[in-house]
């Protein structure tokens, strides 16, 4: 079996040589453009902490889905967190120091100037790791050249909006982690026609649930990884889909963690804890004047 056919690689690039972009497609993609930039745009952010991981930011991406319930259909057919997943390899390239994200002013309509965030190649030639060819191949389906590649030039925006109608990413993103004996397909489900997918190995599972609850309720500060993981979380939550993260709380930790999250995605991990939860430290002073 060829690369591309292991890979689901043919069915990427046959859909992409229409260069479609549903400029619908881009509202929902905004928030995630959004989150992309409060992640490389953290001083504190680290591409050290990918590299020293066992999963790409993807593939633990694709693992907190796999804990709901038709959780390969949600993957593989909801907007929203396909997006996710692919702003998830962006981030896994860009750790990688396969591409550069940039920001670019660009001159739109009535003389309004917007900062749009965008792609540039800054190294083709790196290790052919399974993300790195579905990736480029999606990336450069009409640049033949090397000069070509160097010069490539889009918007993350449209990009993403590119990725609408692209299923094999993320069938290769799976086949990837049952490569590796993370996951087991366990065949196709009538009618839907959709591959389902079982937990094999639970240990990279656990380490996720682990590193989530540890920073949702226990005040432990998140590396890179776990703080991407979080944001591109955080923003199908609050956007998209609900209960994004409840599997790993239940009661009322689940609404001190989510609270807990929320703060630390929109702070990057500068506060730990919701205001909410912070309580007032004790004032005689106060309590003379009651």
């Amino acid at each position: 079996m060829s690369f591309e056919e292991e890979y689901d690689i043919i069915s990427i690039t046959e859909v992409n040589k229409t260069s479609y972009v549903d400029n619908s497609f881009k509202d929902i993609v905004a928030p995630f453009v959004n989150g992309i930039e409060k992640i490389i745009g953290n001083p504190h952010f680290c591409k050290e902490h990918f590299r020293r991981r066992n999963l790409f930011l993807c593939e633990a991406y694709c693992l907190l889905v796999t804990g709901f319930k038709d959780a390969t259909k949600l993957l593989q057919f909801e907007r929203q967190l396909k997006i996710g997943a692919h702003a998830a390899i962006l981030l896994d390239l860009y750790a990688a120091g396969v591409i550069n994200l940039y920001q670019h002013c660009e001159n739109h309509k009535l003389g309004d100037r917007k900062l749009d965030l965008y792609i540039r190649v800054a190294d083709e030639n790196l290790s052919f790791t399974f993300i790195n060819g579905i990736v480029f191949r999606h990336l450069f389906y009409h640049n033949e050249t090397k000069e070509q590649k160097k010069q490539f030039n889009q918007s993350v925006s449209d990009w993403l909006s590119s990725t609408q109608k692209t299923t094999g990413t993320i069938t290769s993103i799976m086949n990837n982690l049952v490569a590796r004996g993370i996951l087991t397909k366990t065949g196709f489900r009538i009618p839907e026609n959709f591959i389902n997918y079982q937990t094999l190995n639970f240990w990279p599972d656990q380490e996720l649930e682990r590193e989530i609850i540890s920073t949702g309720l226990r005040e432990i500060k998140p590396d890179s990884f776990i703080l991407s993981l979080l944001t591109l979380s955080h923003v199908c939550d609050l956007n998209f889909v609900s209960a994004r993260l409840d599997i790993f709380f239940k009661g009322r930790e689940k609404l001190v963690a989510k609270d807990n999250i929320r703060t630390i995605v929109e702070t990057q991990a500068q506060v730990l804890k919701s205001p909410k939860f912070i309580r007032k430290k004790f004032s005689f002073e106060n309590f003379n004047s009651k």
